[in-house]
């Protein structure tokens, strides 16, 4: 560096986008790390039946105690890698150090390897949510990669809890929201038996919701009641995710806007959430659970939730930094959603 620069360094601005948790804090509170590489899940569903009539003496017939079934998963891993020798960068000014210089390579060093962390951890982190939404959603996502033959996650949820509107997409005049909204929280109660408390919507399908006269003067938002949900400027907002109220009343279902996006790997944005869907779901009954798998690291199995290293190749040229992780993000009860697709 030349010791001629007097220009002093305002400012370093960095532009990011904070990778954020919505249905990963909201569906899966429950973390289990297992220090084997498979995931177990086991089902028990109890039955129905009222309890029977018997005369007093006669003698009893046992029932049967109720069925549970198991299920394995073994995850695929998920890897990222970087290069903190890439391009002779210890020897270059860092962002944010003087123009003229001064940081040494060893500080230099630090700052890429804690970037580059940062940046693999929140990958992850999309990931992860990126998981957690499809589960909700769809009950299924497909896992695709190198040497990863392409798979089929499958939590089996009836065909019946994905409704179809009854009076036509929430555009036409003549749709009924409610009735929709109403007939998805059915399905819910009967699907886990616990009431849903929770609505989600993509954004053209709470934009339609809003615009819609069946809606008016029926959303809470923080002690005010709404018409057309004019005062949601007063609503909790986060990147991705804003709480518009409670329908119906005051302790009413939590009504949320989700509109995160990641981009893929052509570069390309894409929704995490259906745009034009939305969806109900009972928090207490659907039973989200994060679920990782031991990370294999020079034959030994360690359960962590993510796993960190750095290790130089040889010829001294790359010393890489890599992040791993075996997740399963698992829809215990996929009957507590009901899903419904909204505008075209």
């Amino acid at each position: 560096m030349s010791s001629t620069i007097t220009t002093t360094l305002a400012n370093l601005v960095e532009v990011k986008y904070p990778a954020q948790s919505f249905f990963l804090n909201t569906l899966y509170k429950r973390v289990v790390v297992s220090d084997n590489e498979q995931i177990a899940i086991d089902k028990v569903i109890e039955g129905e039946q009222l309890a029977r009539f018997v005369a007093c003496c006669a003698d009893g017939v046992a029932r049967a105690n109720p069925e549970f079934s198991t299920t394995f998963f073994r995850p695929a891993y998920m890897q990222e890698i970087g290069n903190l020798l890439l391009c002779g960068n210890l020897q270059q000014r860092c962002p944010g150090e003087p123009l003229n210089g001064g940081w040494s390579a060893d500080m230099r060093l630090a700052y890429y390897s804690m970037e580059m962390q940062a940046r693999q951890q929140a990958m992850f982190q999309r990931r992860f949510e990126w998981m957690a939404v499809r589960a909700a959603v769809d009950a299924k996502y497909t896992v695709s990669g190198d040497g990863v033959p392409t798979y089929e996650v499958n939590f089996g949820r009836d065909a019946g809890n994905t409704i179809t509107v009854s009076a036509g997409l929430w555009t036409v005049g003549n749709s009924k929201p409610l009735a929709d909204i109403r007939a998805a929280t059915d399905k819910v109660l009967n699907g886990c038996g616990m009431p849903a408390d929770l609505l989600v919507l993509g954004v053209s399908a709470y934009n339609a919701l809003v615009a819609h006269n069946d809606i008016n003067d029926i959303i809470v938002n923080n002690g005010f009641t709404a018409s057309r949900l004019l005062n949601t400027d007063f609503a909790v907002a986060m990147r991705g995710a804003e709480y518009k109220g409670r329908l119906g009343s005051a302790n009413g279902i939590e009504v949320w806007m989700y509109s995160d996006r990641y981009k893929d790997d052509a570069g390309v944005y894409q929704e995490m959430f259906p745009a034009n869907k939305f969806m109900v779901v009972s928090t207490m009954g659907y039973y989200g659970t994060r679920a990782h798998g031991a990370i294999n690291i020079m034959g030994q199995l360690g359960g962590v939730e993510v796993f960190t290293q750095q290790y130089p190749m040889p010829g001294g040229k790359e010393l890489r930094q890599e992040t791993l992780s075996n997740a399963l993000m698992i829809a215990g009860n996929p009957n507590a959603t009901s899903v419904c697709v909204v505008t075209a």
